[in-house]
């Protein structure tokens, strides 16, 4: 008889199987046998078959032109986007149905591949940069707290907040050269409370801050919900506790990364890269 898992281990299992974590990932951080996860795995996949029926959903011809033209503008970029954006005005659409959406709106599903406009200035600064952090290993990199803004809807594109991704510890903080990170009340504020930064981080460079992946996880567990959030508050309680979940496992591959970030930019004389 296999062993019975607690449910708690259950919901830990789904919850990452729901956010696309591989079943060896999940048996490391939790504990449950490979076996057990797969089975797990199966049936989530069975009541998704299930719930698949019914009435399709019917989006308006005028959301339809919106989507159009959110892609056209680089505000929505995968299946996954205009899910949370459908999710956002009141639609229950499976991601499915999104793609068969989107297909009969014009676009084809593929991997592009995004090549943004770095200065030969900033190219100088990226290769310098990188150039000097050639020595540190892996272990340094876990010294650094990386930070960004990432914007999560509650209904729509009008109500929105910024969720920075710090946790707390003394160690090296990242963030990039936004004015307001520059400014002197921001700089005495981290001085006073002995916090040190990394120091000179190369202007357009998103390709050397693996965060921009957690927050692709972090809305990917925040769009398993059955519901849309009521309020600003319900929205920020369900971020903080998504935020909570992960753990150093899941933060392990990220910091790994740094190393082949720091090589592809030099690979490029610091032109973008494939991150």
């Amino acid at each position: 008889m296999p062993k019975k898992v607690s449910n708690d281990k259950r919901e830990a299992v789904k919850s990452g199987i729901r956010s696309g974590r591989t079943t060896m990932d999940i048996s490391r951080t939790t504990g449950v046998s490979k076996w057990t996860i797969n089975r797990i795995r199966k049936e989530e996949k069975n009541i998704k078959a299930r719930n698949r029926g019914g009435r399709p959903v019917v989006v308006k011809k005028i959301t339809n032109a919106i989507i159009r033209l959110k892609f056209r503008q680089g505000l929505l970029r995968t299946d996954s986007d205009a899910q949370l954006f459908l999710r956002s005005l009141g639609y229950s659409i499976s991601k499915r149905s999104v793609r068969r959406l989107l297909r009969k709106i014009g676009f084809k599903s593929g991997i592009k591949k995004y090549k943004p406009f770095i200065s030969y200035t900033n190219q100088k600064k990226r290769l310098k940069w990188c150039r000097d952090k050639t020595s540190w290993t892996v272990e340094d990199w876990k010294s650094v707290i990386f930070s960004d803004e990432t914007k999560i809807n509650v209904w729509g594109a009008d109500e929105s907040l910024a969720y920075y991704g710090l946790k707390n510890c003394d160690v090296l903080f990242q963030h990039d050269n936004d004015p307001k990170h520059k400014s002197r009340h921001t700089t005495n504020w981290l001085s006073d409370n002995g916090i040190s930064v990394l120091k000179d981080w190369p202007p357009q460079s998103p390709d050397l801050n693996p965060i921009e992946y957690v927050w692709r996880q972090l809305k990917s567990k925040l769009s398993q919900y059955d519901t849309t959030p009521r309020s600003m508050d319900d929205l920020w309680k369900r971020i903080d506790k998504e935020w909570n979940s992960f753990t150093e496992s899941d933060m392990q591959p990220y910091y790994e990364s740094m190393p082949k970030r720091i090589a592809a930019v030099i690979k490029r004389r610091g032109n973008y890269t494939n991150f």
